[in-house]
């Protein structure tokens, strides 16, 4: 088996550096397939990031495969400031097999498999409309990669889908029904435990609210360039999401949080000054905090723990919350909200104080979890033998189910136990 792990090679974000992160994710993923008994893998990375490799470490040099001097120059002369324009070309890199970047790094996958490294299988960092027409055009399996939906101090952990990421996940198009037929929900109470045994240092429960206070929602925001956004809601900006979040939860009489994304500073450019233009719409308005843009993680966590609910679009705050027993609303489609687990901002605004509604949903809520950590969310550590054991299989189906039973609660602490409290045989009745 021959695995290309492709970088992107582009500048279409402010340079050939953006990509870095994914570059360590995927370099000793790649080193471990390599280690492996009939398994070659191989790096396509920019040249920039092509140094950072031997930086990291000279014995990954070998891995990497670079662009050619047409592709270089092709690349060089693409490059653009991340603006308007440069977000369109990465869009249309994303979702148009058309788009000028995408027949591009078609070219390049090409030109690889032909001259260079006849690969059999890809693993790509979230989605590219060139590496699905080729895997498509030669009946290829690929597998996407992504963060899981939660930071720290949450264990680190990779999404792996072969469909796609965010709202393009095989788990964002799966029905709890469904689910449910197939697993059984943790209790609240022990998916907090298996985070603490993984490694996280949760909240405390937060002491229940005094007589008459108002409930608390909070917002978490989005960067205004992300995919979540782009392409998985029908509120493609900060601005329309607060509007249809925070409007009708204050004429509801709820007190409103806004959390900024702490990335927006870094990005900096329109995509702070998005976020700044759409803080200073909600700045005075009555019933709203704007919490500080740099928060610690565990003040934040602590605030989605004391929450009566958090309202996102495609945020991770969200399943972090779902984590933590706390009520969740999702505006998009999100890779952690399983069509049917989650609660409509209007219903839950009307009935949140109804306890029979309420267990309803937390046990759908708790049902999502559970299925995710076990199937769709990796730890990094056992990411690598994941990966294999999906394409050492032949091309991986976009079924979310597909060798549920082997893969459960791959490498969580305390596996076989959970499988045994969560695993139903396939075709058995659950219930939600």
């Amino acid at each position: 088996m021959k695995v290309l792990f492709f970088v992107e090679p582009h500048a279409l974000r402010d340079g050939f550096s953006e990509f870095g992160s994914a570059l360590l994710h995927m370099l000793p993923l790649a080193r471990a397939l390599q280690d492996r008994e009939g398994c070659e893998a191989r790096l396509y990375c920019n040249g920039a990031l092509g140094d950072a490799v031997l930086k990291i470490g000279p014995e990954f040099w070998p891995l990497v495969l670079l662009p050619d001097a047409s592709e270089r120059r092709a690349l060089t002369e693409s490059a653009i400031p991340w603006g308007r324009e440069g977000e369109a070309l990465w869009e249309g890199l994303m979702t148009d097999p058309d788009a000028p970047p995408a027949r591009l790094q078609r070219q390049m996958l090409l030109r690889l498999k032909r001259e260079v490294f006849d690969y059999d299988a890809v693993v790509l960092w979230g989605g590219n409309a060139a590496v699905a027409t080729v895997a498509e055009e030669h009946a290829l399996p690929r597998l996407h990669l992504e963060l899981a939906s939660f930071r720290p101090p949450f264990p680190h952990a990779l999404l792996i889908d072969p469909a796609g990421v965010n709202g393009g996940a095989t788990t964002a198009r799966t029905g709890i029904e469904a689910i449910a037929r197939r697993m059984r929900p943790l209790p609240a109470r022990a998916l907090c435990d298996l985070m603490v045994r993984s490694g996280a240092v949760l909240p405390p429960p937060a002491p229940p609210r005094g007589p008459g206070a108002p409930p608390v929602a909070l917002l978490p925001l989005q960067l205004s360039d992300d995919a979540n956004l782009l392409f998985h809601s029908d509120l493609p900006s900060m601005g329309a999401f607060l509007e249809a979040a925070a409007t009708p939860l204050l004429a509801a009489g709820w007190r409103v949080e806004i959390k900024p994304h702490p990335g927006a500073a870094i990005r900096g450019g329109e995509v702070w000054e998005a976020q700044e233009r759409c803080l200073a719409a909600w700045t005075g308005t009555p019933g709203v905090t704007l919490l500080p843009e740099a928060m610690p993680a565990a003040d934040m966590l602590a605030r989605a723990r004391a929450a009566d609910l958090v309202v996102s679009n495609n945020s991770s705050v969200a399943f972090e919350a779902m984590l933590l027993g706390t009520r969740a609303v999702v505006l998009g489609r999100a890779c952690f909200a399983p069509y049917g687990a989650l609660p409509g901002l209007e219903e839950t605004i009307a009935r949140h104080t109804d306890a029979e509604w309420s267990a309803y949903w937390d046990r759908r809520a708790r049902l999502a979890a559970t299925w995710l950590l076990a199937s769709a969310f990796v730890p990094a550590g056992a990411a690598a033998g994941a990966l294999y054991d999906w394409l050492s299989a032949g091309t991986p189906p976009a079924d979310a189910f597909a060798g549920l039973e082997a893969r459960a609660w791959r490498a969580w602490p305390g596996a076989e136990a959970l499988r045994a409290a969560t695993l139903i045989g396939l075709g058995t009745e659950g219930a939600v």
